[in-house]
């Protein structure tokens, strides 16, 4: 099977042929100063690929070096440096100024100022204390000092992004196969011209002529376009999209989301914040008890509880004390806190005192979240769903793009119902999504379906291309072709752009050598270029498609 190899294997054995024949028979040039430059020019190629896989992988064994090994608070208290790999349960790690963190888990001693923009997406430090939740990859920003509390119950998230784009590297794309389809088709015919040029000038008894016209089409023929500007340019776009917050499944990725022309967004978890927020508390009218009291005794109850709510009610004031309490969380239900002289019951309706009378709330909508003090009725809270800050940019970013937008929600009543530059579908079951889905294929669109629980799968899976939130199912996060690891929704646009380009100027670098072998070998077979000219040529050519591959994809400017 001839290779680019073997073209280049060709072309030297070529050259050294007829020189050695000119310097045996005295007649003829010689072209011993051809082989070097066929040789450099192969040499050249493959260090390019080399360096642009060898600088992601670099950034990567850096990355990880850093993350590797971890410092240990002792029981003497004495700190002990380790591989992560050997960190138990019960041991902290501890993270010094401007160390950047190993491990995802629970902030249990100390306070810091921590960066970190490159796992979460958010712009701003964060101010760490105990309690909070640290993440791998993070940097602390100031003088500070954290003592962690490691979630080994599963890889941290910047672990799962480092995996991604190894696995990514190491994937071969439908863009490789591709290219490799077309170099099997283009060597023989540069073999064939090469032969039907010897055999014309032959024929006509230029011999030597003939022979070295045949190696100027060998040394001029060049897939640069294919077999070096292609992997050198995808391999330069996944290591950019790793960097924008995008974990690619692999480097067809690049291609798919090049092509799509239609974006369908899940709304709770993708377009949502995914957390309740609390748009209202509505009190009794026969409530013995002030507002900022009752908001008091619901946060310090839910500080302590442990269900999917409490982050959001937690938020209505900061906790009191309140002697002897006790918290009890019933499933399904809500909570019930216990203290000395009194009952709070927070949760579904069923929870409630029978005799509590809560008909001051059944016109409200929403989700509703009752509450009862000392057996009486006393308040509803109402919580909402919220956006994400720049989900509205994110749509009209890819409005702009020139691409359809859907959002499809099962809620049958979302809290916002527009959104400039997207439709918005709701009450959709996930076959309900997955058919819209199917619709859209058939009426000859190419769907991105952006997406982040189960319910999304089945529309998923009948997708030119998806994307999974970092927060989603794990199961969804494996089933797409990347992973928004980021909390940022511009990771989407941004991401579409630069495929598009990467696309684009691969077409351009496809444009430029299929000109240049049409003249190139058009000029060697008529005898035209010398054979170290035809190797100059080629060098030539070689520099200009793989160095526009190069700054396709590292190029801000997309």
């Amino acid at each position: 099977q001839l290779t680019l190899e073997s073209l280049f294997l060709l072309s030297a054995f070529g050259a050294l042929v007829l020189s050695a024949i000119s310097t045996f028979t005295g007649r003829g040039s010689v072209y011993y100063d051809v082989i070097p430059i066929v040789l450099a020019i192969y040499t050249f190629g493959s260090l390019l690929g080399e360096r642009s896989r060898g600088q992601a992988n670099a950034a990567l064994a850096a990355l990880r070096t850093t993350l590797d090994t971890v410092t240990v608070v002792g029981s003497d208290g004495v700190p002990l440096r380790q591989p992560r790999s050997n960190l138990r349960e019960g041991q902290r790690v501890a993270v010094l100024a401007g160390e950047t963190i190993p491990i995802d888990g629970t902030v249990t001693s100390g306070s810091a100022t921590v960066v970190e923009a490159a796992v979460t997406g958010e712009p701003f430090p964060v101010a760490k204390h105990i309690g909070d939740r640290a993440f791998a990859g993070s940097v602390i920003a100031d003088d500070g000092y954290l003592q962690i509390a490691p979630d080994l119950s599963k890889a941290s998230r910047m672990d799962a992004v480092l995996d991604a784009v190894v696995r990514a590297l190491d994937t071969p794309t439908r863009i490789h196969r591709d290219a490799d389809a077309l170099l099997r088709w283009f060597l023989p015919v540069v073999v064939i011209a090469g032969l039907i040029t010897y055999s014309g000038w032959a024929y006509y008894g230029h011999f030597e002529k003939g022979l070295r016209a045949m190696l100027a089409v060998y040394l001029v023929a060049c897939p640069c376009a294919l077999g070096l500007a292609t992997p050198v340019a995808v391999m330069s776009a996944l290591h950019r999209l790793g960097r924008i917050g995008l974990a690619p499944s692999s480097g067809d990725t690049v291609l798919k989301l090049a092509e799509v022309d239609t974006v369908v967004l899940d709304k709770t978890g993708t377009l949502g914040e995914g957390l309740p927020t609390i748009e209202r508390i509505y009190l009794s009218p026969a409530a013995n008890v002030g507002e900022t009291d009752l908001r008091q005794k619901i946060a310090t109850v839910e500080s302590r509880a442990r269900h999917p709510l409490a982050a959001a009610l937690v938020q209505l004031a900061s906790p009191v004390e309140l002697p002897g309490l006790k918290v009890e969380t019933q499933p399904g239900l809500g909570v019930v806190g216990k203290w000395d002289g009194g009952e709070l019951r927070i949760g579904e309706r069923s929870l409630m005192p029978t005799s509590a009378d809560f008909s001051f709330a059944d016109l409200l909508s929403g989700k509703r979240i009752w509450v009862a003090l000392d057996g009486r009725a006393v308040a509803v809270v109402i919580l909402c769903e919220t956006l994400r800050v720049d989900a509205r940019s994110t749509v009209q970013a890819l409005h702009k793009l020139g691409l359809n937008v859907e959002v499809l929600t099962g809620d049958p009543s979302p809290a916002w119902t527009s959104i400039e530059g997207a439709q918005i579908s709701s009450g959709l079951s996930p076959a309900g999504k997955a058919a819209r889905v199917r619709a859209l294929n058939q009426s000859g669109r190419k769907v991105l379906f952006v997406g982040d629980g189960l319910n999304d799968l089945e529309g998923m899976s009948d997708a030119h291309a998806t994307l999974a939130m970092a927060s989603g199912a794990d199961l969804t996060q494996q089933s797409c072709d990347a992973v928004v690891v980021v909390d940022r929704l511009s990771t989407i646009p941004e991401s579409i752009q630069l495929c598009r380009k990467v696309r684009r100027d691969l077409q351009v670098n496809l444009w430029i050598s299929t000109g240049y072998n049409f003249v190139g070998i058009g000029l060697a077979a008529a005898g035209l270029l010398a054979p170290w000219v035809a190797a100059v040529v080629m060098l030539t050519s070689s520099l200009l498609v793989a160095a526009r591959a190069v700054r396709s994809a590292s190029s801000d400017a997309v």
